[in-house]
């Protein structure tokens, strides 16, 4: 999330008028509220903590926040979708608990199955990066 898009959200709270100072505070609790947002939805079992560290290590994201975010930027969606399709497949989780970890419903899930097993045989990159996750979730089980 860039800082402009912070900025964008703060606005639309009510804190228009601010200095910088302020402005950065008001921001670091915006990112503090939201993972910890993201963290709370989360059932923290550890099997799911090790899956959400795994993916967040392959794709370079910096926290959780994407998770249980709620915008679709790319980086987002890709680590939601390969999260949703290891749950299910690797570990057992309906569709629907699969879906619930990333406050979403299950048709998103049955969505996010077919693009992750798309990719993985029709693109080298992200292919390798979801067999690499694969592999390393393997271990958890």
């Amino acid at each position: 999330m860039t800082t402009k898009d912070i900025y964008n959200k703060i606005t639309r709270y009510g804190m228009l008028e601010m200095d910088a100072a302020r402005f950065d505070q008001g921001v670091e609790l915006y990112k503090k509220s939201m993972l910890s947002e993201s963290l709370n939805r989360l059932n923290n079992t550890e099997t799911e903590k090790g899956i959400i560290e795994i993916i967040s290590t392959a794709f370079n994201m910096k926290n959780y926040l994407w998770v249980s975010s709620p915008f679709r930027w790319k980086s987002h969606v890709i680590c939601r979708q390969v999260l949703m399709t290891v749950l299910k497949d690797m570990f057992h989780y309906s569709l629907s608990e699969s879906a619930k970890v990333c406050n979403r419903d299950h048709t998103t899930a049955v969505h996010a199955t077919k693009v992750v097993y798309q990719t993985l045989w029709g693109d080298k990159v992200y292919g390798e990066t979801i067999r690499y996750i694969f592999d390393e979730c393997r271990k958890l089980t």
